[in-house]
């Protein structure tokens, strides 16, 4: 929490030097976007040794506010303030509700705008079964190289650290560390785009059956239809191996894989409100039973935006 304050204050003192050292070239802007959703992710559900991994319907709504300072010479600073709210129809798990601030400061490295670099923060606050369930810290890098109108790529490194309520759960308290690397194919914004992602994260836990690492990547295509409708598809897949053994009744260290597809249709309706659609399958193999799932996707969307 004291990392988290001193964070937004020093955000808090640039804005404002910002601000007051550039007034000419500074360009405030505020932004706002609201989606509503209901669809399928995965979860854990029930509770102590009945609990299980599985695909669970969810309906959500994620309301967020950006306010951005452009303050010349490629440079932005950006302040955001999000709430979430998950509705879960089952009984074996719990509703949620998450409020996170967010900021950054971007610039271009070079006169050309073939280099870019973003620095940026997210602090969230989750809050479940009537009680705060966690608090997590996230800063983070991230470089783009534009090679060419058509390609880019970006590399981005993040560390974090998550407080969980120990009443609810003991020993999630944990660190992690985020790299990963993505290349863009865009010809023009009424063309083929391709992207592709390569990342690896390692979390470490107070309790090592918590500790984890994590590789895997995406694929992403999506092609425009008309001015207002998009077509989408994406691949993900990732391994996980855990560190301590995974209960006194399983003492072996859980090992999961997980892969998962989905094609999604996007349609603009006018220029702030869009809705969207998917269906899909999501796979987990996994060495403890209780962890293995798979099964179909789908989900609707609706974003309102205004600026």
């Amino acid at each position: 929490m004291k990392v988290s304050i001193h964070i937004l204050r020093a955000l808090a003192l640039a804005i404002c030097a910002g601000s007051w050292g550039n007034q000419a070239a500074a360009e405030f802007k505020m932004t706002g976007v609201a989606d509503l959703a209901f669809g399928v992710e995965s979860k854990l559900l029930g509770e102590g040794d009945a609990q299980r991994l599985d695909l669970a319907n969810v309906a959500s709504v994620d309301a967020r506010m950006k306010f951005s300072n452009r303050i010349g010479a490629g440079r932005v600073l950006s302040f955001g303030v999000g709430l979430e709210a998950s509705a879960y129809p089952s009984e074996d798990t719990s509703d949620k509700v998450a409020l996170a601030f967010t900021g950054s400061y971007q610039l271009n490295l070079d006169a050309a705008k073939k280099w870019q670099a973003r620095a940026f923060f997210k602090q969230k606050f989750s809050r479940a079964q009537g009680t705060l369930a966690f608090s997590r810290t996230r800063i983070g890098a991230r470089v783009q190289y534009k090679h060419n109108p058509a390609h880019t790529t970006r590399a981005q490194m993040r560390f974090g650290h998550r407080n969980h309520n120990e009443d609810l759960l003991r020993g999630y308290d944990q660190g992690e560390l985020f790299v990963g690397v993505t290349h863009q194919y865009r010809p023009s914004k009424d063309r083929l785009m391709l992207a592709a992602t390569l990342y690896g994260e390692l979390r470490r836990a107070d309790e090592s059956k918590y500790s984890y690492d994590e590789i895997g990547g995406r694929l992403i295509a999506s092609l425009p239809l008309s001015e207002k409708t998009l077509v989408s598809g994406r691949i993900a897949a990732f391994t996980r191996n855990y560190d301590g053994a995974f209960s006194n009744q399983f003492n072996v260290a859980r090992a999961d894989k997980r892969i998962s597809a989905k094609v999604q249709i996007d349609r603009r309706f006018s220029n702030r409100l869009r809705g969207s659609a998917y269906v899909g399958w999501e796979r987990n193999e996994s060495n403890i039973a209780a962890r293995a799932y798979g099964g179909p996707v789908a989900g609707l969307g609706l974003r309102m935006s205004w600026d």
